[in-house]
């Protein structure tokens, strides 16, 4: 079906070219009907001999011309009358020719009058003065027969397109309907809008949003059912569509949420599409747009962000919480250094990590000379005060990857990572001469003792402390103020 109407679409087009050529063609059989019988005549009177040969060449010439427009014409429709006019002209040519070859001495011969005479036969003329007759009836016929068939095509294709027009009325019909069904019982609020931004077309839904029959919105400003700051910002939204619409044709479609003037102490916020409207012409004629209710959800939005913002201002006192439960697990609260637990925990991963490196790592053992003395001398919290200069002094010593640890009482312990045993001890010399010239509040001056031992491989861990207590007993042996190393 989608075929045929293809083809009749096609000749449909090609009717109405088809009437110059064949008014062309009708012209030209019509002067060499005339012209065969003017010929005959004077032929068969042996009047103008001279002028036959120019005549017989005109009426060939002039058959030569309609067989081209029929060709022309016939090339582009696949099934019309005019395939039976090209034959019915190639035999009339053929005939003019035979006829120009008849007479006395062929088609020309010479003469005294004249350089070239034709010398017809009075039979001869009887004879093809039918055949003339006969020829012109039927490019009539034909002719007469391809007005009919352009005309038919015409008719078809009327009747295709009125059938098509009659299909897209009751498309419309239909879609004109069903967009105002929808219009009318969609939830949404449906705008239009000329180019001054007053309402033309508002959707019954508008009533559920403000309580005003859409009849007595058209014409007005939206002004009326917006709250201040909302119209400002339609206000500004339309202006900018329209000035892109005027200088580019183009558009972007918008996307704005608008607060309508509270009705019946319900404040409803609604997400409003927009976009432009144009007529046939493609010329901009105002705007449309989709309004959805979106209260519950800006109602649930913020109620959510309430929710996470108390959630994250508990996770951030959790977190605090817990920093300060590490804290107090993994430090000694009086020296702020790391406790015992926390120095014992990491032994193990640090020596590992060591090994995997291929690195040394030594133990530093240390203990305040004569601390009890202090104690009983000036009170424990001056040997408190004691123990806190002591850790801050180490610290300042060591390397961020060195760790020190409150051991217990007056003694302090620090793991060296990457350290061999002359590195610690040198270290540990350091720190001995700098505890004998520091200036510590109320005693004033003090000296501290120090052990040191390097980690063997496939020693115990416990066997590891152990020298290191035993050196840091023979420095306190040797008279104090002095380092010890466990080879």
């Amino acid at each position: 079906m989608n075929i045929k109407r293809a083809k009749l679409v096609s000749e449909y087009r090609l009717a109405p070219k088809l009437a110059v050529p064949l008014q062309t063609i009708s012209l030209l059989a019509a002067v060499v009907f005339v012209a065969s019988f003017t010929h005959e005549v004077l032929d068969t009177n042996n009047l103008y001999v001279n002028q036959h040969f120019l005549l017989t060449i005109l009426q060939l010439l002039l058959t030569l011309w309609a067989f081209i427009e029929v060709k022309s014409v016939a090339s582009k429709i696949t099934y019309t009358p005019l395939k039976s006019l090209e034959t019915v002209l190639v035999v009339q040519f053929i005939v003019l020719l035979i006829r120009g070859f008849t007479g006395d001495g062929g088609f020309i011969e010479p003469s005294s009058t004249s350089t070239y005479i034709f010398h017809p036969k009075f039979e001869v003329a009887l004879a093809f003065t039918p055949i003339y007759l006969i020829l012109f009836s039927g490019i009539i016929y034909f002719i007469i027969k391809s007005f009919a068939y352009a005309e038919f095509i015409k008719k078809n294709q009327l009747g295709q397109e009125m059938i098509s027009l009659k299909e897209a009325q009751s498309a419309l019909v239909d879609s004109e309907e069903r967009y105002r069904i929808i219009t009318e019982w969609a939830h949404d609020v449906i705008w239009s809008l000329d180019t001054n931004g007053n309402f033309v077309f508002v959707s019954p839904s508008i009533e559920t949003f403000t309580g005003i029959k859409p009849n007595e919105l058209v014409h007005q400003s939206p002004s009326r059912i917006l709250t201040k700051f909302s119209f400002h910002l339609l206000d500004l939204t339309l202006q900018t569509i329209a000035r892109q619409v005027k200088l580019s044709n183009r558009f972007q479609q918008y996307c704005i949420e608008l607060e309508y003037i509270p009705f019946s102490d319900k404040v409803i916020t609604a997400e409003v599409n927009l976009n432009c409207l144009f007529d046939s012409f493609g010329v901009f004629t105002g705007f449309v747009a989709i309004n959805r209710d979106i209260t519950e959800r800006k109602k649930m939005e913020i109620e959510l962000r309430q929710a996470k913002e108390i959630a994250e201002a508990s996770n951030l006192s959790l977190l605090a919480a817990n920093a300060i439960l590490h804290g107090h697990a993994t430090t000694d609260q009086l020296t702020g250094v790391a406790n015992r637990r926390h120095f014992e925990n990491s032994l193990e991963s640090q020596i590992s990590h060591c090994q995997l490196l291929g690195s040394a790592i030594s133990l530093v053992v240390i203990d305040i000379d004569n601390f009890k003395a202090i104690n009983d001398c000036y009170g424990h919290q001056v040997g408190d005060m004691v123990l806190v200069e002591s850790a801050r002094l180490l610290q300042s010593t060591l390397r961020k990857r060195d760790l020190l640890a409150r051991w217990g009482g007056d003694e302090f312990i620090i793991l060296l990572s990457g350290s061999s045993g002359t590195e610690a001890f040198g270290l540990a010399q350091h720190l001995c001469d700098k505890f004998q010239v520091h200036r510590f509040p109320v005693v004033d001056r003090l000296t501290a003792s120090f052990g040191v031992a390097e980690f063997q491989e496939s020693e115990r861990i416990e066997d590891w402390f152990t020298r290191g207590d035993e050196v840091l007993y023979a420095a306190k042996s040797a008279g104090r103020n002095c380092v010890k190393f466990s080879a």
